[in-house]
């Protein structure tokens, strides 16, 4: 991918973080809230900022599979850390 395209790209994933962490704040602003609800949008915006990050420099990463890429970078680049078995 061109920078360019990784640039749009990863603007792409930025636009999709803030929205999520915009209706995770909306959704806490709401007397009946449900909190776990606000924080599931709060790890999506989280995770898709990671991604957008992940874009920028250009490292690869399952779809929908976000959590894989958090461990540590120098054991995973040794070749010594295993995905876990739900990755």
């Amino acid at each position: 991918m061109s920078a360019p395209e990784s640039a749009e790209e990863a603007q792409r994933w930025l636009t999709f973080a803030q929205q999520d962490l915009l209706e995770a704040e909306a959704l806490m602003t709401r007397e009946e809230a449900i909190p776990r609800h606000a924080c599931w949008f709060a790890q999506q915006a989280a995770e898709k900022a990671l991604k957008a990050a992940l874009v920028l420099e250009d490292i690869e990463f399952p779809f929908g599979m976000t959590r894989c890429v958090a461990e540590p970078a120098p054991r995973r680049l040794a070749g010594e850390g295993r995905a876990p078995a739900s990755c």
